[in-house]
């Protein structure tokens, strides 16, 4: 249904966008995405600048694809181990259950996080809130994937994501670093929920964006693809008005830290 208006949502938001005047700042396109095409439809080419800004990392999970990825190969082990100490992945199929697997997940990624004092995302009361009545939402939708391993009864490790057409994707993570003996839970449930995700049929496991040269989720799979950030812009005024603030910023940021290291 919606690839069905595709087109017709791309025209309507080109017809609003030239009425506006005003250019686009985006971030985290796939190559195929409907938002490039569109400012390349719009804007020409000495009016945009774009880059790659991270990469989105994927699993393929038809052809054996789950089978010949990084996660499988470095998740055998630990994956072998996790079974002998009894442990078993459970996922949330009883919206009663919802707040258990929810407070899990949160207890997890804080213990993992929030280390050191570090405010973590879920110590934002709005995001906390947002996030509670969002999963009722994926959950009523058919859509959530909301899953904690749990070693001898223990919860070590939660994930909580979302499927949309054939694609499982993984949002956030809870794990219990300390728990002993190693079973590196972080992999061991990545891999356990992407071979559910294949038996059930699903085309792809996809991590969502990271840092291009310094992510985890690089050691898990070897496949990965460029999420460029653009600025489009709908004149030459515009575009240099922008480069002036973006120096202007760098240059207070610099005196600030010249003030800052001098006293």
């Amino acid at each position: 249904m919606l690839k069905a208006h595709q087109e017709e949502a791309l025209q309507v938001l080109k017809a609003a966008l030239l009425a506006s005047g005003k250019g686009l700042v985006l971030a985290n396109l796939r190559l195929d995405s409907l938002l490039l095409r569109l400012c390349t439809e719009l804007y020409s080419a000495s009016l945009t600048q774009s880059a790659q800004v991270q990469s989105r990392y994927y699993i393929p999970l038809i052809n054996d694809g789950l089978a010949k990825s990084k996660i499988t190969k470095k998740s055998k082990r630990y994956v072998n181990l996790t079974h002998r100490l009894g442990g078993r992945l459970r996922i949330c199929e009883d919206k009663q259950d919802l707040p258990q697997y929810f407070d899990e997940l949160v207890s997890l990624h804080k213990k993992r996080w929030g280390k050191a004092s570090t405010p973590t995302i879920f110590d934002n009361s709005d995001f906390l809130q947002f996030h509670r009545a969002l999963v009722k939402s994926f959950f009523d939708s058919g859509e959530l994937i909301l899953a904690t391993l749990d070693i001898d009864g223990q919860p070590v490790a939660a994930f909580y994501g979302m499927t949309s057409a054939d694609s499982v994707y993984f949002y956030q993570s809870g794990i219990d670093d300390d728990f002993k003996p190693n079973v590196s839970p972080g992999t061991v449930i990545h891999f356990l929920v992407a071979q559910k995700a294949a038996r059930r049929g699903f085309k792809e496991y996809d991590f969502l964006g990271a840092s291009i040269n310094d992510s985890y989720k690089q050691r898990l799979t070897e496949n990965s693809e460029p999420l460029i950030g653009i600025n489009a812009y709908h004149n030459k005024a515009h575009q240099w008005i922008d480069r002036l603030r973006v120096t202007a910023c760098k240059v207070i940021r610099r005196l600030s830290r010249h003030s800052t290291s001098s006293n």
